[in-house]
């Protein structure tokens, strides 16, 4: 007889009760995990579109001012007249430490700062004369002005203040009114003074060509960490950092940069730093003053604090990088986000901090 002819199919027992108790109690312990799972997904969801910490800033745009100065010189040197005035007015802090001064011709010069109101701007401009009259050289002041805000440059402010509240918490919001307040609002935010300070960072970054009786150098500032830069003259003696600023030339500007800043690591000691891009017409001239000052120093600068200073040695034309000692990674993101984020069009001053911890009451500060 063949296999064919003797072969039968296979029979297969019943499942027992135990393995259907079995079965039954692994599926309700692999749903219990599904809902645990879910759950957890669903917490994290909450918790990023508003659960954690808030912090709310309440802001106010101020308007811009101008003073332009007539200098009757003395001496025979009108450049080292200007650099005086420039040095009181810069070194007083009258204006605080966002003031720019330029001379866009010999003999005159032109202060651009902020005020809140018109009484504001009058006080600024007495006290201005007030220092110019304190200076062994005749300099009045020929024009005073305020501007009004417009409703696009409200617009415009907002947006810039929407970029960066983005970058500070998980989520943000940030309303206005046609007074030219602004009210912030960052869930899930590090602290309510790092979104203070965020938001209200001008993020005016410059290079400045340090004049050639500069030199810089860094020290480290024991209760920070950080590496700060300062400048001492020719015979070694340290200069404030407020004069070397006010008698350099302004190179290339944060207008001048792509919006693509990121943070990088240097090859040697792995810190992190800022790796930044100019755009095409920067690019050029960049270009054509580090080739024609090699040897020379190049300050970065951002709200006149003084981030490095180093020396050109080779013709820079599109791409850079900023070193600026900074004490964590997160710090060097900051900077990056605001070199993205842009310049605000207008400086804008704090009103109140709110915090709002995950537990336990409100805390409020106020800054006037």
């Amino acid at each position: 007889m063949s296999d064919s002819q003797g072969a039968q199919p296979e029979r297969t027992a019943p499942p027992s009760p135990r393995r259907n108790a079995a079965i039954a109690v692994a599926g309700a312990i692999l749903m219990l995990a599904l809902v645990a799972l879910v759950g957890g997904v669903v917490y994290l969801m909450m918790r990023a579109a508003g659960a954690g910490p808030q912090v709310r800033v309440a802001l106010r745009a101020l308007r811009p001012t101008r003073y332009e100065f007539r200098i009757h010189h003395v001496e025979p040197d009108l450049q080292q007249a200007e650099a005086r005035v420039r040095r009181a007015v810069v070194a007083s802090r009258l204006l605080g430490p966002g003031v720019r001064v330029q001379a866009p011709e010999p003999g005159r010069l032109v202060i651009e700062s902020s005020a809140a109101d018109a009484a504001a701007h009058m006080e600024q401009a007495a006290l201005l004369q007030r220092v110019l009259e304190s200076l062994p050289y005749r300099a009045e002041m020929t024009t005073t002005s305020i501007e009004q805000i417009s409703p696009q440059d409200l617009e415009d402010l907002r947006t810039a203040l929407e970029r960066r509240a983005a970058e500070l918490g998980s989520r943000a919001q940030v309303e206005s009114d046609a007074t030219g307040r602004f009210t912030a609002q960052v869930w899930g935010a590090a602290d309510a003074q790092t979104v203070a300070a965020s938001l209200t960072a001008s993020a005016r970054l410059e290079f400045v060509h340090v004049p050639k009786e500069y030199t810089p150098d860094t020290e480290r500032d024991p209760a920070t960490g950080r590496e700060e830069v300062f400048f001492t003259d020719r015979s070694g003696k340290r200069v404030p950092t407020e004069q070397v600023l006010a008698e350099g030339r302004v190179i290339a500007a944060a207008a001048d940069l792509r919006e693509n800043s990121c943070v990088t690591q240097d090859t040697v000691n792995r810190l992190p730093q800022v790796a930044f891009e100019f755009r095409s017409e920067a690019a050029d001239r960049v270009y054509e003053f580090t080739r024609t000052h090699k040897g020379q120093y190049l300050a970065i600068v951002l709200d006149g604090e003084v981030i490095s200073a180093p020396v050109v040695r080779a013709a820079i034309r599109a791409k850079g990088i900023i070193e600026g000692g900074f004490a964590s990674a997160r710090e060097a993101q900051a900077l990056a986000d605001l070199l993205n984020a842009g310049a605000l069009p207008l400086d804008v001053e704090v009103e109140s901090v709110q915090e709002r911890p995950r537990r336990g009451a409100a805390r409020t500060k106020s800054a006037r």
